[in-house]
């Protein structure tokens, strides 16, 4: 016989889950205007108890936005190289996918956040990245690797190339989301693939 959950068994999941997505949305309408802890519990209906019952401070709450939002592009990531047919492919895939951030109205949005003086004062944010962007340069790696071995492209380095494809990427779309470069996406893709060896060409 299945066991039924307890009501309310989820909630603090729930609460955690309500909070980090209404600090999202402040923080993606309120521009260059301070997120207060009050302007949280005003969106979420709770108290300071349930807010600090699931993070320590307003730092702590950023640092799990950054991670959730790290955690959603890796998983993302990871779909459509899974669905690429062959592993050219999904670099390619992985390529397209990340790029959606700058160019995608509603992630290019969400990814403003992180570019906030407010968010960029948060303790501990750098590290966070770092650990969020070692995750997303290792599916690259992998995929690299991939290609090398079961596509013929002797010529990747699939370390130096990861590293490099993924800062060139961040670059792009720290540019774009803020606002400050005029290179379109088809422009940045073409880019990108040139940086690596074979990568583009049609598999014969």
């Amino acid at each position: 016989m299945t066991a039924v959950p307890a009501p309310g068994a989820d909630d603090g999941a729930a609460q955690r889950a309500r909070i980090l997505r209404a600090a999202q949305r402040l923080h993606a309408a309120g521009g260059s205007r301070s997120v207060t802890v009050e302007d949280v519990l005003a969106a979420t209906g709770y108290n300071r108890r349930i807010f600090y019952r699931h993070f320590a401070s307003k730092d702590d709450l950023a640092l799990a936005m950054a991670r959730r939002a790290g955690d959603q592009l890796r998983d993302g990531l990871e779909r459509v190289a899974a669905e690429a047919p062959d592993e050219r492919a999904a670099v390619v895939a992985y390529i397209d996918h990340f790029l959606g951030v700058g160019w995608d109205r509603a992630r290019q949005r969400d990814g403003r956040v992180f570019l906030t003086h407010e968010m960029e004062m948060t303790a501990g944010l750098s590290a966070t990245l770092e650990d969020i962007y070692d995750e997303h340069r290792a599916i690259l790696r992998r995929l690299l690797k991939a290609a090398r071995d079961r596509c013929g492209l002797a010529g990747i380095d699939p370390e130096l190339d990861a590293f490099a494809l993924h800062a060139v990427i961040l670059r792009h779309l720290e540019l774009r989301v803020r606002g400050r470069t005029s290179i379109g996406r088809a422009r940045a893709r073409a880019h990108l693939l040139r940086l690596v060896p074979g990568i583009a060409e049609s598999p014969r």
